[in-house]
């Protein structure tokens, strides 16, 4: 900073003291009322007979705004944030402010605006970490053009973080996969589907989630907090360049994803996709995001009215043997190996029904709530089921005839 700025910027503190002294005691700083005396304080000062330079006055207000914009108050922090960028076009973190406060309030499209314009300069430094959080929101709206373009400047702005780059990757993946889509809202969903998937079909879908919705509500005990966003894929496509295989036709990244045969008619076996799916994004919700693997597959199962004789699970398993609940997140995660898919999958869902046998349906979202409550496994399957995490895998091995 040049001292010619400094003496400017310095000028500028005093001339917004002394409007703040006139007016009264000044609020405590992170009062509500702090900032409000601020921007007050600041319009004063420039209609004094002695303004404080402009640039100092673009300085207060991107500190204002930035102020706002941590506090949550994001109709005044776009108001001034807006003032910012237009008195000093160059002010980077205040033009990423601006499109993170208009992207927290779902104002997409003056986001996407803003978000444009700053593609086509330096993000600057220190603003990574504002894009990785617009891209993620962006993304999670299905707003995948946009999420890429705030990726993006956040490598372009020093962001290293590879989990943020392995989502760039991937969005872009989806870009290439999905040319057009239409799409369809109500209350509970937003759904979108390649240009290959009929509009009768999409409606179908919503039709069949929305009752689901209403029957997983009742045994979750709360609906979903806001609109799932629902893509439906026109074959096996997308799902190929993510690396997940033929034989599976639905997952969950925080949307609801659907790979549909658009030369058949909706099929049954959807309905029961879209049911397992829909099933993730209570449990995650309800979870806090803390159920373990295990217990989202087995009760995603459930939900979606899937069982197993206890006579099978011999067979289904294979020449696998049984898990620990430990081994068993590992699988699910490592990869999608069928055979070990298979038998993983019947595990879970095997020590779901057994504990839907053992305590009823209702210990086991119970124990979903529990874990959202912060209680961890341990303490939630002793709270719901008297049961250790060891003693439910043996509980089960003797139930299943596994023994």
């Amino acid at each position: 900073m040049t001292a010619p700025l400094r003496r400017a910027r310095g000028a500028a503190a005093c001339a917004i003291a002394l409007a703040v002294t006139i007016a009264g005691a000044a609020p405590a700083a992170g009062s509500p009322d702090y900032l409000d005396a601020r921007l007050a304080a600041l319009r004063r000062a420039e209609e004094s007979p002695k303004p404080p330079p402009a640039a100092a006055a673009a300085a207060e207000l991107a500190k204002i705004g930035r102020g706002y914009l941590d506090a949550g108050r994001l109709g005044p922090a776009i108001e001034v944030l807006e003032e910012a960028v237009a008195r000093a076009p160059d002010d980077t973190r205040s033009l990423a402010r601006l499109i993170l406060a208009l992207t927290r309030r779902e104002d997409y499209e003056f986001a996407r605006s803003y978000l444009d314009a700053a593609s086509d300069r330096e993000p600057g430094a220190g603003v990574a970490p504002i894009y990785a959080e617009i891209g993620d929101r962006m993304f999670s709206a299905h707003r995948v053009e946009a999420a890429v373009a705030a990726w993006e400047l956040y490598r372009r702005g020093g962001g290293s973080d590879r989990s943020v780059l392995v989502r760039l990757d991937r969005a872009r993946r989806e870009l290439s996969a999905t040319p057009g889509q239409r799409s369809l809202a109500s209350d509970r969903f937003t759904i979108y589907g390649d240009e290959a998937v009929a509009a009768e079909d999409l409606a179908r879908i919503e039709g069949s989630l929305s009752r689901e919705h209403d029957r997983q509500a009742e045994l979750f005990g709360t609906p979903l907090r806001g609109p799932q966003t629902v893509v439906v894929h026109a074959g096996h496509r997308y799902f190929s360049l993510i690396s997940i295989p033929d034989w599976v036709s639905g997952v969950f990244d925080g949307k609801i994803r659907v790979s549909l045969d658009s030369a058949r008619p909706f099929a049954p076996q959807a309905e029961s996709v879209l049911s397992h799916e829909l099933a993730h994004a209570f449990i995650r919700q309800v979870s806090e995001g803390r159920a373990p693997g295990w217990l989202h597959e087995g009760l995603a199962q459930w939900c979606s009215g899937r069982r197993i004789p206890r006579a099978e699970f011999r067979r289904e398993l294979g020449s696998a043997r049984p898990r620990s609940l430990e081994e068993m997140d590992g699988n699910l995660t490592a990869g999608f190996d069928a055979q070990k898919a298979r038998a993983n999958y019947a595990e879970a869902l095997g020590l779901v029904e057994y504990l839907v046998e053992r305590r009823g349906e209702g210990s086991v979202f119970c124990l979903v709530r529990d874990l959202g409550a912060g209680a961890n496994l341990a303490a939630a399957l002793a709270r719901e089921a008297q049961m250790t995490p060891a003693e439910l895998v043996a509980g089960w091995k003797a139930w299943a005839g596994m023994e």
